[in-house]
């Protein structure tokens, strides 16, 4: 068990030493890049808040979703019962949820506060040229939080 743990360690600081090294590189964009919703130019916080509740939903729903299917495989497979991995699994589903819900929660009070209670300002990209401050991402008045 000790050289498993140590050839862990050792691959988690070769790496972190490479992504040090060259940041340029497809892996360590891949650990560094942002895959959360982005403010829109002329978004109000309180809405953008709103947005970035709906993506922890979407994680809270995907995570419920997988540890039904692992309760459900637990449940119809006498093997499954005792397979460690599984179990493990569904811990770490059941982790998963209670971020993603505490999350979607958080957020849902943080964009009524700032709503109710202000400042509720608006988002713009002072160092874009006007003519890219045009072609940032605009939102409908479907998506406009009532």
């Amino acid at each position: 068990m000790e050289k498993f743990l140590f050839a862990f360690w050792l691959l988690v600081y070769i790496g972190m030493q490479a992504r040090r090294r060259d940041p340029r590189h497809t892996l360590s964009r891949a650990a560094l890049t942002w895959f959360g919703p982005i403010p829109a130019a002329g978004e109000t916080l309180s809405h953008f808040h709103f947005r970035r509740a709906s993506y922890a939903f979407g994680w809270f729903v995907q995570f419920a979703l997988a540890l039904s299917l692992i309760m459900e495989a637990m449940a119809e497979i006498p093997a499954a019962k005792d397979a460690g991995w599984l179990m493990g699994l569904n811990f770490a589903m059941s982790f998963g949820i209670a971020m993603a819900f505490l999350a979607t929660l958080g957020l849902l009070c943080k964009a009524a506060k700032v709503r109710m209670f202000g400042p509720d300002g608006v988002f713009y990209f002072p160092e874009l040229p006007s003519n890219a401050q045009a072609q940032a991402p605009k939102l409908d008045d479907s998506e406009q939080v009532m």
